[in-house]
């Protein structure tokens, strides 16, 4: 049978059932009441035939057949709902298995990260950095190891700079950090400042350095991981916990960073020029937070600790040189003695007797430390290999370098795990470059 316009009517009717199913799953999304029953129900009476009947038809059918028809529209409902109910009941039921799986992983990864023993850590890294050197001031003391540490990616560190380490990283996201030995008051203000070189993204402030495990490779830094929090003036944000916020204003090439951390409200602030910028944070952190950074491969950062390196350093706030295993008060007490024999000399004596002693120190001082040089950067034509394993007799220093021309590619890794990321990459424009190997801020 067709209507006036040539279709056939089971067609017709096939389509007024599909539109009714779409409205029911359109209200369904918007929370409304389905409707279910609507979805059955018929004008002509007769089970899933939404178009009207001849006349003749309509009174061949008995009550007895219309009774019938409407039980088995009842029990197709009914076993509709029922189908759903079992749906939804399986649905919350995979969310709910899913959310535990998450929750017994950070429980575990928890668990993990406490067994480490953090400490070890942190003595071979002051083992390793280098001595740190008095600023302005000439103290007649044994070098020492000092307490600036690479916790992620490697780091160039220039300390023949008078105003205060010169950091470069040269991974693509790395983090350092400077150990506080001495334990503050609980109801002091510590300050650093860090002056911007570059310009370019990086993440400043604190960490809880017992569970704080940074990652070049997945690009984790201050702020992006639990127990460190930090302010980012290229994208004008804070971090805390992986999560970001608004904050602050942005910084140029030039500016300098003030960082405080109150002991005693645990409320973590900063400043750009010595404009503070408000509370950023209030922590509930139970141990000390101590200075932390993280910047991208290529930037360049001026960490100041010293009263006299700093530039916008409050006056209810003490130092973060303070707090170094090193005797902050022997620097101001050369000073004074200093002042006094000065004072006590006349002009033009005092001045030969200051340039003799320059001339003196000059001769016996070693000579200046020279920034050790990057390793080489260089590209490396992979269609000149047939195999992973070519690319491993190269090593994993030259491997490192051809990664790192590449740009927004992980780097770190052992011989294997780097010959195979640089393998996986062979012949594939930048856009498509897996995930897994890519790194934070990767640009196509």
């Amino acid at each position: 049978c067709r209507d006036l316009q040539g279709r056939r009517l089971r067609h017709v009717n096939d389509e007024i059932k599909l539109r009714k199913w779409r409205e029911m799953q359109r209200r369904k999304q918007q929370g409304l009441p389905a409707g279910e029953e609507e979805m059955w129900k018929t004008p002509s009476g007769l089970y899933n035939w939404h178009l009207m009947v001849p006349n003749w038809a309509s009174d061949s059918l008995s009550k007895k057949g219309t009774r019938k028809m409407q039980r088995q529209m009842e029990r197709e409902l009914q076993r509709f709902q029922t189908e759903e109910e079992k749906a939804a009941s399986l649905k919350r039921e995979k969310e709910r298995l899913y959310q535990q799986s998450v929750t017994d992983y950070v429980r575990q990864t928890a668990e993990a990260a406490e067994a480490i023993a953090v400490q070890d850590a942190i003595q071979q890294g002051l083992a390793a950095s280098k001595k740190r050197k008095a600023v302005k001031v000439q103290v007649d003391e044994e070098e020492r190891k000092h307490e600036l540490v690479t916790l992620s990616g490697d780091f160039v560190v220039d300390e023949t700079t008078v105003a205060g380490w010169q950091l470069q990283s040269k991974s693509e996201f790395g983090t350092m950090a400077l150990v506080l030995d001495k334990a503050p008051d609980t109801d002091s203000t510590i300050y650093f400042e860090v002056q911007i070189v570059t310009g370019g993204l990086a993440q400043i402030g604190w960490a809880d350095l017992t569970d704080f495990c940074p990652d070049t490779d997945s690009g984790d830094g201050v702020g992006d991981l639990g127990s460190s929090f930090a302010f980012d003036g290229s994208r004008c944000k804070k971090f805390s916990n992986g999560k970001e916020e608004d904050y602050g204003e942005s910084w140029k090439e030039g500016d300098v960073i003030g960082c405080m951390y109150n002991i005693k409200t645990k409320v973590i602030s900063f400043s750009v020029n010595g404009n503070e910028l408000g509370d950023a944070f209030t922590t509930d952190m139970v141990r000390p937070l101590v200075p932390a950074l993280s910047c991208n491969g290529g930037e360049i950062l001026e960490l100041h600790v010293h009263p006299d390196q700093m530039k916008f350093r409050p006056s209810k706030c003490i130092p973060a040189f303070d707090l170094l295993n090193a005797d902050a008060m022997i620097a101001t007490l050369l000073k004074e003695v200093d002042k006094e024999a000065t004072a006590a000399v006349p002009e033009n004596h005092a001045t030969a007797t200051v340039a003799k002693t320059a001339q003196a120190t000059e001769a016996k001082s070693p000579p200046k430390k020279k920034r050790p040089e990057p390793e080489p950067v260089e590209p490396i034509n992979l269609e000149d290999y047939t195999s992973q394993e070519q690319l491993e007799e190269l090593g994993m220093d030259r491997l490192k370098g051809a990664l790192m021309a590449i740009g927004g590619v992980k780097c770190g890794g052992s011989l294997q795990e780097r010959a195979a990321r640089l393998w996986l990459l062979k012949g594939l424009k930048r856009a498509d470059y897996p995930t897994k190997v890519r790194v934070k801020n990767f640009k196509v």
